[in-house]
């Protein structure tokens, strides 16, 4: 006996079962991680050009060390998308590990290490001139 396919709509009743929102609200820390780098990305869009250049944090994977987040700096005038760094986050919001394509994570257990560590990475000369050189191009 062959099965009968779902209409549209109880494809979408049963899709939108399954994708129902049941996660428990995220530890205080965690929202606390999360406004902070939403901040330092915010303070790097406002560094290069705004309006024009978008500086985001991308929700990515979740692994073992929590869930990933990508700062990418977009100029969409140019069709660019770069991504900066990756940082992830537990559940319980610290330690956060910070991937700065360097070969090593640098492990943070607390905002001011984070913001130091991203402030730190974005002083690094290749990092700066990568920057400027998407400013340029967003001129």
């Amino acid at each position: 006996m062959e099965e009968q396919a779902m209409t549209d709509e109880e494809l979408k009743t049963k899709v939108a079962s399954v994708l129902s929102d049941e996660r428990a609200a995220p530890s205080k820390a965690y929202t606390d991680v999360l406004h902070k780098l939403r901040a330092l990305a915010a303070a790097i869009e406002a560094s290069l050009v705004p309006e024009i250049i978008e500086v985001r944090i991308e929700p990515g994977y979740r692994v073992n060390a929590g869930q990933q987040y990508t700062f990418v700096v977009r100029v969409p005038k140019a069709g660019l998308r770069d991504v900066l760094l990756r940082v992830y986050v537990p559940v319980d919001g610290f330690p956060v590990s910070l991937d700065l394509f360097d070969g090593e994570q640098r492990r943070c257990t607390s905002l001011d290490a984070i913001e130091t560590e991203i402030i730190g990475f974005l002083r690094h000369p290749d990092v700066k001139h990568r920057l400027l050189a998407l400013k340029d191009i967003a001129a």
